[in-house]
């Protein structure tokens, strides 16, 4: 019998839940941070109304697109790491802005989160993002700390990687204080000087985080600053996670977004490099993601580039 679920916010549904399951449903919406005012709106309607049982608003037409062998995955992997997996919430199911991929959450049958997965359209697993979390894990930063790397592999056609969840209670985007997102950056290339280089590698180049976005550095319970999503890490121009940080920051902020919010940018990355450092790091994002995830990034991108000329 096919599971039932539902989805947040209504009509993105970027957070698809098994429906009649109240604790992994409010557990998972705890951690949801949306970005915008209306979805802000409709996940406070959606936890209030999933404390009095009722569902149905947010009852999905279709189900996610989860592989045949993921319940193989689960009996195989999962389990041994992290024990019993009663239920699964997937995270940006089928988007085709994205990679194809699976994210997802695994809850016990208390609505606790056992751990987060992601399964990426890989040969194998990047070796960067492994060394590098291992280079973090055996000397942590003291600005950021980084989720626990259960389990890596591959399973039938994807490449995945299982980690320990956030501490419990909830997380958020930290305030966009530049000189605390100054100190992470520097202390991640700082911990990472022994990431191996590939040859040809421009001798400049520092290790970066390639997808250093405001929701991917998260603000714990615990009060301690996280930083995740580390499928991409790799070597780059310095400004790299900088020019990613402020572009989706002040998009996701202000949400409609022009020459003001440009200028705002560009005043933050001239605090840490030269106007010809700035375009060497959009030229490199250029490269590697001609197409922003918000169209609000792409016009603040295009925005710099036209104030450097």
């Amino acid at each position: 019998m096919a599971i039932e679920y539902i989805g947040f916010p209504p009509g993105k549904h970027y957070l698809t839940l098994p429906a009649r399951n109240r604790d992994v449903a409010t557990g998972g919406l705890a951690l949801y941070d949306a970005t915008f005012l209306h979805q802000r709106f409709a996940m406070a309607v959606g936890r209030r109304l999933l404390r009095f049982g009722i569902e149905w608003p947010f009852r999905l037409r279709y189900q996610p697109p989860v592989p045949d062998w993921w319940d193989r995955w689960i009996e195989d992997v999962a389990e041994p790491a992290v024990g019993a997996v009663a239920a699964t919430a997937f995270r940006l199911p089928g988007l085709p802005d994205y990679a194809p991929r699976i994210t997802a959450l695994l809850f016990d049958g208390n609505g606790q989160i056992l751990a987060f997965a992601k399964h990426l359209v890989r040969d194998e697993p990047s070796d960067l993002s492994i060394t590098a979390q291992e280079l973090l894990t055996a000397r942590p930063a003291g600005s950021f700390h980084i989720p626990a790397l259960l389990a890596h592999g591959r399973f039938e056609d994807m490449a995945y990687q299982m980690h320990a969840p956030l501490p419990s209670g909830g997380h958020r985007q930290p305030e966009p204080e530049p000189t605390g997102i100054e100190r992470v950056i520097d202390e991640l290339q700082s911990r990472l000087a022994a990431l191996p280089r590939a040859a040809g590698t421009p001798e400049h180049y520092v290790p970066v985080h390639r997808d250093f976005l405001a929701i991917n550095l998260r603000r714990g319970a615990d009060g301690h600053l996280w930083l995740i999503d580390w499928d991409n890490v790799g070597w780059g121009p310095p400004l790299t996670d900088e020019l990613a940080f402020w572009m989706g920051g002040v998009a996701r902020r202000f949400g409609r977004t022009g020459i003001r919010q440009a200028e705002h940018v560009l005043r933050l990355l001239r605090r840490r490099g030269s106007d010809g450092e700035i375009r060497e790091a959009i030229e490199w994002r250029l490269r590697h993601q001609p197409r922003e995830a918000l169209s609000g990034e792409q016009r603040i991108r295009d925005g710099v580039w036209s104030l450097l000329k």
